[in-house]
């Protein structure tokens, strides 16, 4: 099971790297890694709810849009990667001197090549702990300077001078945490997702999500969307939720090196593996959040085409115009229809039928 959503995945962020429609592929055979239906909690105060069950479609949203603040927040490593990301910016500095000097000021020295020296010595910007070492770095740049003309020298001094300055420290930081924030925000206001659960009898999301049992659930049995090219496309989207104590948390560097890369030499880095833990942010949550035993869509559109609907089941609350409204649509759709009823002896939830084939035929 885990491999089959894990490929799955893979093809969904490998097609969104390389900015090309996914268009998964399922097939009967894929059943076998899903429960046989899955639900929806609704409310009765949206008209868009009852929409939802005359028309066949599930709704999906961004993440920054749901209930809980935290939901698809990036669980970030950013102060502990801090100094591996500054590392690495200035491991790259001669290439960036030598991107910021103009072509004349580099052909009085080896045909164009004045920094390929400081450059192959980058090595020795860094102490015995790996760290960057500021005053080997200078000590590196005076020694392969000396040899260029004296205006030369003056020019990578200029550009030189504002890496080590604290307004540099500052941009730094600053397209750091630009770069931070647009990954953040790709992944919560642009992906859109679909929330759903493998359960009808779940008693926390009857309080929460369908107004304290004065609300429905939708219930979509899987076993029809293989009839259904929408519905085969939209469970290729599907995966379930995994919950952690501690959550997996996603490496920014990638991601840096990715817009250093395509704004300083217009090239493209793979970030595929960084990607995917991106994306698995939208399939994770905490483990106080196990008992919603969660599923979700990652859609590739608000309105998600889904008419596998096989029966709505009425909390024991609903008011009587809604549990009409409910009837005259189940009815037309040939949708089954159960009302909720809780066993006080027992604690237990059940569901009686109220309208539908069975409940005529037994009639």
């Amino acid at each position: 099971m885990k491999q089959h959503f894990e490929k799955q995945l893979d093809e969904m962020v490998l097609a969104d790297v390389q900015a090309r429609p996914y268009t998964g592929c399922f097939t009967v055979e894929n059943l076998k890694h899903y429960p046989t239906h899955l639900y929806k909690y609704r409310d009765c105060n949206k008209p868009h709810n009852f929409t939802m069950i005359e028309e066949g479609y599930l709704w999906a949203d961004i993440p920054a849009n749901f209930y809980d603040p935290f939901d698809s927040l990036v669980n970030h490593k950013l102060r502990s990667e801090l100094p591996s990301i500054q590392k690495w910016l200035y491991l790259r500095l001669g290439k960036i001197l030598y991107y910021c000097i103009p072509p004349k000021g580099m052909q009085a020295h080896k045909k164009g090549q004045t920094l390929q020296a400081y450059i192959d010595a980058q090595n020795k910007f860094t102490d015995s702990t790996g760290r960057y070492n500021a005053k080997k770095a200078r000590k590196v740049m005076i020694v392969e300077t000396k040899k260029m003309h004296p205006i030369n020298q003056r020019e990578i001094q200029k550009v030189y001078d504002k890496f080590e300055s604290p307004e540099f420290e500052q941009k730094m930081q600053d397209s750091i945490r630009d770069i931070f924030m647009k990954v953040v925000n790709t992944l919560r206001d642009r992906i859109l997702v679909c929330c759903l659960t493998w359960r009808n009898d779940n008693q926390k999301m009857w309080e929460e999500y369908a107004d304290k049992y004065a609300g429905f659930v939708i219930e979509y049995d899987l076993s029809k969307a293989t009839s259904h090219a929408g519905a085969a496309n939209v469970l290729a989207r599907t995966f379930p939720v995994t919950y952690y104590k501690r959550l997996p948390k996603v490496p920014m560097l990638p991601f840096i090196e990715r817009a250093f890369n395509r704004d300083l030499y217009g090239k493209e880095t793979d970030v595929f593996d960084a990607a995917k833990k991106l994306y698995k942010q939208l399939l994770i949550k905490k483990e106080e959040y196990r008992s919603e035993e969660e599923w979700r869509i990652l859609a590739g559109a608000q309105r998600i085409e889904f008419p596998v609907i096989s029966a709505v089941y009425m909390g024991y609350k609903i008011k009587a115009e809604h549990a009409q409204k409910l009837m005259e649509i189940c009815a037309q759709g040939g949708i089954l229809l159960y009302k909720q009823e809780f066993n006080p002896f027992t604690g237990t939830m059940h569901f009686n039928l109220v309208q539908g084939k069975e409940c005529c035929n037994a009639t």
